[in-house]
């Protein structure tokens, strides 16, 4: 504890305001088809100017170019050969070029190229939730419990080739009186490898590096309300951490030691809205959020209202009905990634 930089909540505000740390954000419209047609946009990574976009709720990994045109799509579910009843998570390799699929069953990780060529199989021995993948290691978030048993470690260290569980580490949650089924499911990614494997352990808000067999990084001590706890989708930049907690977007400021919590997101100036729903990226230096198309059709009705009760438009509103104006309700999510000034 002594070693880890210990961040402290200095204020809760309404927004994050984009000019304020981040470039001109680039927006991607995702491409809209039977076979691409995302629901809930879970992780997004990119690799060789392509982006891999993870669908938990449709079982789906989607490829894109950088504009957004689909590529390639991956719905392997059945019982038959190389075929699984879900994914838990994936992770793309960009050493080897290839994209590394997490199973919830059967227990195995499936290994592909970019184009989603099947390469090979890993069998693995426990159910595991979440992955990172290194040159030689594959990093994996056990469940928290197993038949009713709370399980004893957080992370196995599995080998690259054999799948071989090498050791595992790390305790798992302290806290004996938490919802442990709440971590099983839909919250978020504890594990992040945007630039090398680290772990958040959500009941005590501590970030762990894998690397250094599961060294204390950071710790959060949390505001004294509930909706502030959590550490999920994050992402660490050069001077920044970015994370989601259980009703904001969290910025740790590391070289001024301090944590703030924006209620409503990243204020996007040029289209004077909001975009809280930021997702796991292996981003380096910034973050990627995603905007559904229900909401920006909501929201443009809004201010269509608003324009013919008053007759009256700033250039915010007017940016955004410019940006929502094809927009329908059958499409596909839209990708902001930010990258710091």
């Amino acid at each position: 504890m002594s070693k880890a930089k210990n961040f402290k909540y200095a204020d809760v505000r309404e927004y994050l305001v984009d000019t304020i740390l981040f470039r001109e954000p680039q927006i991607i419209y995702l491409e809209t088809s039977i076979e691409s047609l995302l629901k809930t946009v879970s992780k997004v990574l990119v690799a060789d100017n392509e982006i891999f976009v993870f669908d938990n709720e449709t079982r789906k990994i989607c490829k894109f170019d950088m504009y957004g045109k689909i590529q390639k799509v991956l719905h392997n579910i059945g019982k038959g050969p190389r075929e699984y009843r879900g994914i838990a998570d994936f992770a793309v390799d960009t050493i080897n070029k290839e994209v590394l699929v997490l199973c919830e069953f059967p227990y195995k990780i499936y290994i592909y190229d970019y184009d989603f060529n099947f390469v090979k199989e890993i069998r693995t021995q426990i159910l595991y939730l979440e992955l990172a993948v290194t040159e030689d290691r594959i990093y994996c978030r056990r469940a928290p419990f197993n038949d009713g048993q709370v399980n004893a470690f957080h992370v196995d260290v599995l080998d690259r080739s054999s799948g071989r569980i090498e050791k595992s580490i790390l305790p798992v949650f302290t806290d004996k009186n938490i919802d442990y089924s709440k971590f099983t499911i839909g919250i978020g990614n504890l594990l992040t490898n945007n630039r090398r494997p680290m772990i958040a352990v959500p009941d005590r808000n501590y970030i762990y590096s894998l690397y250094e067999e599961g060294e204390l990084e950071y710790t959060v001590n949390k505001l004294g309300f509930d909706d502030m706890t959590g550490i999920y989708n994050w992402t660490e930049a050069d001077d920044y951490i970015f994370y989601k907690n259980d009703h904001a977007l969290a910025v740790i400021y590391k070289e001024e030691k301090k944590l703030y919590a924006y209620k409503y997101g990243v204020f996007n100036s040029a289209l004077n809205t909001t975009t809280n729903r930021m997702v796991t990226s292996n981003h380096e230096n910034g973050l990627v959020c995603v905007m559904y198309a229900d909401h920006a059709i909501k929201l443009r009705e809004k201010i269509n209202e608003y324009v013919e009760g008053n007759g009256k438009i700033n250039d915010g509103n007017r940016n955004f009905l410019n940006f929502s104006a094809a927009i329908q309700e059958e499409d596909n999510p839209i990708l902001f990634f930010y990258l710091m000034k």
